[in-house]
Formats: structure tokens, C-alpha cells, sequence
């Protein structure tokens, strides 16, 4: 017995990191972040990582200017 072919649905998308135009199954599709390559979603993460960090630093600069020993 055959299986039948089900057709599959691509939808374009857009890279969250580089903005490229790419297409993704739809049954694929989460909500979140969508990138088009894992190069994008690691230098989109090391990114998110560098702004919590000087976001941090820069709470902590703020704490200490505030509050003098």
C-alpha cells in the first residue's frame, strides 16, 4: 500500500538576527525567534548575552553612585 504524499506548506520568514528572507515548513513554525542558520542563533545569543552583561554593569555602577559606603 502506498502512503500518500501530503504536500507540505512553506511560508517566507524573516531571519530575527540578519534579516534574510528564508522559508520554513509551517508545521515547523514556534513562536519565538526564528533564525536561518545556527551561525545567526549563536551570534544572536552571544549578543543577548553582551547587553545583559553591560545592562548589568551599568545597574551596578548605578547602585554604587547611589549609595556611597
Amino acid at each position: 500500500m502506498d502512503i500518500p504524499m501530503t504536500k507540505t506548506t512553506e511560508i517566507p520568514v524573516h531571519c530575527w538576527h540578519c534579516g534574510e528572507q528564508f522559508y520554513i515548513e509551517i508545521a515547523n513554525v514556534t513562536a519565538g525567534k526564528l533564525f536561518c542558520s545556527d551561525k545567526c542563533r549563536e551570534d544572536n545569543l552571544k549578543d543577548e548575552i553582551k547587553i545583559e552583561k553591560e545592562r548589568r554593569e551599568k545597574e551596578y555602577s548605578n547602585e554604587k553612585t547611589n549609595h556611597p559606603n
